[in-house]
């Protein structure tokens, strides 16, 4: 049995077809202090990563800061929400993402299909069998240079569709030798963030 515990999907659970329900149950009971251990590590880890907002404390995104007055404007009531900071980010992703997916698959020779984008929860980008990229909105919360790294990754896949030695030596001259060193610098960022608001008091200033 395998045993996951996830930020945000939660805890699942992995259990070989000949295992009971009532055994996997109690595997799951056994393992309820590291389950709690984990839960509350990984929650303080996603404050320490937080994006905060805050007057003072613009939403920073590679289109140029988005300052506090125009989120209290796309909020309900004046009151900051994640769901109008996300409207925000997926607008500024719309405008600037296809644009860039254009001029980058033109300057290294892709035609790519259809272009979408998405709030997703787990990856930066994905590239379908038919040539259809799709990106995170999120990379609108990344240097420029991660971004692009996003979009050649999944360009490259229009040409080789798995991750072996071709796709990584196609990928890596395309980033001028730089693939492991932005590679490592994309593991450091989270496709999906907390988002930390002031105290209420605060929001009608």
């Amino acid at each position: 049995m395998r045993l996951a515990v996830h930020p945000i999907n939660g805890i699942s659970v992995t259990v070989p077809w000949l295992v009971s329900y009532s055994r996997a149950i109690a595997f799951v009971e056994e393992k309820e202090e590291w389950i709690a251990a984990t839960l509350l590590k990984q929650s303080k880890k996603r404050k320490e990563e937080a994006v905060r907002i805050a007057p003072y404390q613009p939403l920073k995104l590679i289109t140029g800061e988005i300052p506090y007055d125009r989120l209290k404007r796309a909020s309900v009531d004046g009151i900051i929400s994640e769901e109008a900071i996300l409207k925000i980010i997926r607008s500024e992703a719309k405008k600037y993402l296809p644009q860039r997916v254009e001029l980058l698959a033109a300057k290294f020779g892709f035609k790519p299909g259809k272009m979408t984008v998405r709030n997703n929860r787990t990856n930066w980008g994905s590239c379908s069998k038919s040539g259809n990229i799709s990106l995170n909105i999120h990379l609108m919360r990344l240097p420029p240079e991660l971004a692009d790294f996003v979009i050649i990754h999944e360009l490259c896949h229009l040409i080789h569709k798995n991750h072996g030695p071709q796709f990584h030596a196609l990928l890596n001259s395309l980033c001028n030798g730089k693939e492991r060193e932005l590679n490592r610098m994309l593991k450091k960022e989270r496709p999906q963030v907390l988002f930390m608001f002031p105290p209420k008091s605060i929001h009608n200033q």
